[in-house]
């Protein structure tokens, strides 16, 4: 995923949270496999358009000095909504998973290298369609927002507390999404070490 579409997507979804705008809510989107379509769709229309100068687009991420990628700014496939770079991207990944079987004998090596690299889009689609679905499975809200944002636990636990869509909702600026007794994000804890080593800023 490109910097560029996914920051662009990302504030888009907070200008619209759960409205008919917003990229990726399941109030559009009821079910998982619409999500990861609508996800998808996304990705392709912003590569689309940030290769015009004059995208309305454009306006989410003014206030960023970024461009596109090289290779997304390469032409369509014919009759397809995919850059020609999203193929050479996916096509090194395969050479990569081949060539870690070829040196190590194992698919264990291989699949959990894809494993990992497909990890951002499948936590995408759990964190945003299980933080906003309410009070069903597990779910709760600390705010009152103008959204149907809530925590997930459990999303919260196992992807390193992005599960706490309602207060991240209510605070899309705070590092720490966990701001209730009880909530525990690991991911703040990742950015404090990060933080210690002089990786990271905040």
């Amino acid at each position: 995923i490109d910097p560029m579409i996914w920051i662009c997507t990302h504030r888009m979804h907070h200008v619209y949270s759960d409205k008919e705008n917003d990229p990726h809510s399941p109030v559009n989107c009821p079910s998982l496999f619409k999500m990861n379509s609508a996800h998808l769709k996304y990705y392709a229309l912003l590569n689309h358009e940030f290769r015009m100068d004059n995208s309305s687009y454009l306006s989410y991420i003014k206030d960023l000095n970024i461009s596109l990628h090289p290779l997304m700014k390469l032409p369509n496939i014919p009759f397809l909504p995919y850059s020609l770079g999203n193929i050479i991207v996916y096509g090194l990944h395969i050479l990569l998973y081949v060539l870690i079987y070829i040196q190590t004998g194992s698919l264990i090596y291989p699949l959990a290298l894809a494993a990992g690299l497909l990890g951002h889009p499948i936590q995408g689609i759990f964190v945003n369609y299980f933080g906003h679905i309410g009070n069903r499975f597990g779910g709760y809200r600390n705010f009152e927002t103008d959204d149907q944002s809530c925590n997930n636990p459990i999303v919260a636990l196992c992807i390193f507390g992005e599960g706490y869509q309602n207060n991240h909702h209510h605070d899309s600026s705070a590092v720490n999404f966990a701001m209730a007794k009880g909530e525990f994000d690991f991911g703040y804890q990742v950015c404090r070490l990060l933080r210690f080593f002089k990786l990271a800023h905040f």
